[in-house]
């Protein structure tokens, strides 16, 4: 008998390198987008230099208000909250396999027995794949005249998966597209912090978007599945020379 034993590790990691502005540089860019958008529309009669009360006299949209949080950031005060939201979906992600396997074979026959696991935790947080998988092959000389074959591949697997479809209510990969970084996932007792930025955009019409870490950990998506694979072969020699094979399959 012969026993083998086959294992790797590795990590996977973003295949891009993006990076996000940070809060201070986000502040002073959402604070001139919206004063370029109100002054614009109106140069004679309206000022960068116009407040919220004034701009709202002069007919200001929502999105010509500027967010009424950005002060401290454009003042640059240190030590405000500077989530890089990327950072805190994604990770590095380990990946490791097993595989053992025993073979033993006699004049007649053959026997091959395999066991694989498969760990594979996904680059987006919470997510991640288990597979336990294996192979059962006999080959048999049953007479001089008949040799018989049987394979079998079962596997179960479990996979904890998102929603990858776009839409930012469900999806946190396209919901960090649109995340603030002066709000932080997490409240100060390390609890998810739930809509902050829903509420203080909703004055100004900001992006009104969910915690992108709070869509990951709060919604549950898991799939078990389990799979069969295998074959037989036989072939019959009446004569020398005159060969008969029967090949059946099972999926």
């Amino acid at each position: 008998m012969t026993i083998s034993l086959d294992a790797y590790t590795g990590i996977q990691q973003r295949a891009d390198n993006v990076q996000y502005v940070d809060a201070y540089e986000a502040a002073q860019y959402f604070t001139e987008a919206r004063d370029w958008g109100y002054v614009s529309k109106d140069p004679a009669n309206r000022s960068i230099n116009d407040d919220r009360a004034t701009r709202i006299a002069k007919g200001a949209s929502l999105r010509e208000l500027r967010l009424n949080y950005l002060q401290p950031y454009l003042d640059k005060q240190p030590g405000l909250t500077n989530t890089n939201w990327l950072n805190e979906i994604f990770r590095t992600a380990p990946i490791r396999s097993y595989n053992l396997a025993l073979t033993r074979g006699t004049s007649k026959s053959s026997y091959f027995v395999s066991f694989n696991y498969l760990d594979q935790q996904g680059i987006v947080i919470e997510n991640g794949l288990n597979r336990y998988s294996g192979t059962i092959k006999i080959d048999s000389k049953l007479s001089d005249k008949i040799d018989f074959s049987v394979a079998v591949n079962p596997s179960f697997s479990t996979q904890n998966y998102f929603e990858n479809d776009a839409n930012w209510s469900n999806d946190p990969v396209a919901g960090v597209l649109i995340m603030y970084p002066f709000f932080s996932p997490y409240n100060a007792d390390g609890s998810l912090s739930i809509s902050k930025q829903i509420i203080a955009n909703t004055p100004e019409d900001g992006a009104l978007g969910e915690n992108a870490v709070a869509l990951i950990k709060k919604i549950k998506n898991t799939r078990n599945l389990f799979r069969t694979f295998g074959n037989t072969y036989l072939s019959y020699e009446p004569v020398p020379g005159l060969n008969s094979k029967h090949l059946s399959g099972l999926i």
